[in-house]
């Protein structure tokens, strides 16, 4: 089951997307983070 291979983690996906490579001058524009849960062995998200 995915509790028992997490434990006490929240396994989620977590997408960033920003305006270029270099921190100091390009901006984040979206974050973007899904929820991963297991349903009769199968994973679904939310």
């Amino acid at each position: 089951m995915l509790k028992n291979r997490f434990r006490k983690y929240l396994p989620v996906v977590v997408d960033i997307e920003t305006g270029g490579f270099d921190p100091e001058v390009n901006a984040i524009l979206e974050i973007a983070i899904t929820l991963i849960e297991e349903k009769e062995n199968k994973f679904h998200t939310w």
